[in-house]
């Protein structure tokens, strides 16, 4: 959830600088004002809900965790990267 709200954060503050969307999905809604966040929640709860009805342990869910963590983790790091090199 602190990565998807930090991916919607830094990429608000890389459009301001005069970016651009690359996610083709968020990219027609992501100058309304409320459309990304309610996107970006619905995504997460889908999420939770999908991992509520998961086993306790499971190493496919486990890779899969790990995956889409990593995925957040590499978007928030290039946001930063492309807010330093373009400040």
């Amino acid at each position: 959830g602190a990565l998807n709200l930090m991916d919607l954060v830094t990429t608000r503050l890389v459009l301001s600088a005069g970016g651009e969307e690359a996610n083709p999905i968020m990219a027609p809604i992501i100058h309304h004002p409320f459309a990304p966040a309610l996107v970006k929640t619905g995504g997460f709860v889908m999420v939770a809900m999908v991992l509520k009805a998961c086993p306790a342990r499971s190493k496919i869910v486990d890779r899969a965790l790990v995956t889409v963590t990593g995925l957040y983790l590499a978007i928030v790091f290039w946001n930063l990267l492309n807010l330093l090199l373009h400040a």
